[in-house]
């Protein structure tokens, strides 16, 4: 739950409404941005000129301990895109120099600094948003990350008008209705799919069609990401339909107006750092010996001790391979069965044996009361 309370490494922020498709400029003017010496695009502050953001808090900042902004994003975020236009260093001055077909000669560097340090970023962006038409209302950042963790949170928000929403999902459960369903299985589609690998739930696929939520090409999360988090929920356990009706829930509420999702990619957790590599190639090889002496010493009177060995092998490897997980993991269902098998039997031993000493004992019991009769008749 930890993860959850610190800022993602990368956020987006869009709006979603079906009735206002072309208004891509709503986040966007909720922010100030500059252009810096080492960055384009920087937010200098927060206007909430649209109210969007007053309206929307961050429902993780209820949490105890919580780092997040309740604005999602802040002063000092640095933008890689927003509303369809690439803000990301070389990207964002080769495209005005193209829109405004600047006459400069090469070497006059002085003149294009002291340009390029007065250009309104927000009336920049606007104009080339304006010449590509674009219809995207995702603005997405990265954030200053902390060098003593290795993993790289995402974190993809959409914010959304409550009554539109409220409204849309009553119209399909209505639709639904009509065509002879039911209204329980309802559920508004975001344009977002779960499943679940390693026994970790990912995001399965995005959707790029029209009224996809997470569509845009600056949305922060991606296909395959592992998934962590569900606004303040914690996620990661979650079955894909647990974590729809999850969604589903969030959606109806009256009183949220904002869907999150974090992940993490899955490469940051192992295969990408160097102390990953490190520690699989490190299992691999102590697994293997573990389990290769141990199948040389089960043909010798130490076999006890071997097949000790090759469990643990298998057990090792099980932390980074799949197929030794499963297999050890049906050996203990069998050995669990085994188990639970072998103490039945002994009860029923037990029992029978009770019941055997208590009918010799009754035996004798009557065997002592006819020899004391006869005396007693003698």
């Amino acid at each position: 739950s930890s993860i959850l309370l610190r800022r993602a490494d990368r956020i987006s922020l869009s709006y979603y409404s079906h009735t206002q498709r072309n208004d891509a400029n709503k986040i966007l003017s909720e922010f100030e941005l500059i252009s810096t010496d080492t960055e384009p695009a920087v937010i200098n502050a927060i206007n909430d000129r649209e109210g969007l953001l007053s309206q929307h808090m961050n429902s993780c900042c209820s949490l105890q301990g919580c780092q997040q902004s309740s604005t999602f994003l802040k002063e000092g975020d640095v933008v890689e895109y927003a509303c369809g236009v690439d803000c990301r260093r070389g990207k964002l001055d080769k495209t005005g120099t193209d829109d405004f077909n600047s006459s400069d000669e090469a070497g006059d560097t002085t003149e294009v600094a002291e340009e390029t340090a007065k250009i309104d970023v927000n009336g920049k962006i606007a104009t080339i948003r304006n010449a590509i038409r674009s219809n995207d209302t995702t603005v997405c950042v990265s954030t200053k990350k902390s060098s003593n963790d290795p993993i790289r949170l995402c974190q993809a928000t959409v914010l959304f008008s409550k009554k539109e929403i409220l409204d849309e999902i009553a119209a399909m459960q209505m639709s639904n209705l009509e065509s002879g369903g039911t209204e329980a299985i309802s559920c508004l589609n975001v344009g977002i799919s779960f499943s679940q690998h390693d026994d970790r739930l990912i995001i399965g696929a995005i959707s790029k069609s029209e009224g996809s939520w997470f569509r845009s090409n600056g949305c922060a999360i991606r296909e395959g990401d592992i998934v962590v988090g569900i606004n303040e929920f914690i996620a990661s356990s979650l079955s894909p339909q647990d974590v729809t009706s999850l969604i589903h829930d969030i959606l109806s509420s009256p009183t949220t107006c904002h869907l999150s999702i974090s992940t993490i990619a899955p490469t940051r957790l192992t295969g990408s750092t160097q102390w990953g590599k490190i520690r699989k190639a490190a299992v691999t090889a102590g697994g293997g010996t573990l389990m290769a002496s141990g199948a040389i010493l089960m043909v010798t009177p130490l076999h006890p001790v071997g097949h000790a060995m090759a469990l643990g092998g298998m057990g090792m490897l099980g932390t980074e391979f799949e197929a030794p997980r499963k297999a050890m993991n049906s050996a203990k269902e069998r050995f669990t069965e085994t188990q639970q098998s072998w103490n039945e039997r002994r009860r029923l031993r037990k029992e029978a044996s009770a019941g055997s000493n208590s009918d010799s004992c009754s035996s004798a019991s009557k065997q002592e009361d006819g020899k004391s009769g006869s005396a007693y008749t003698e």
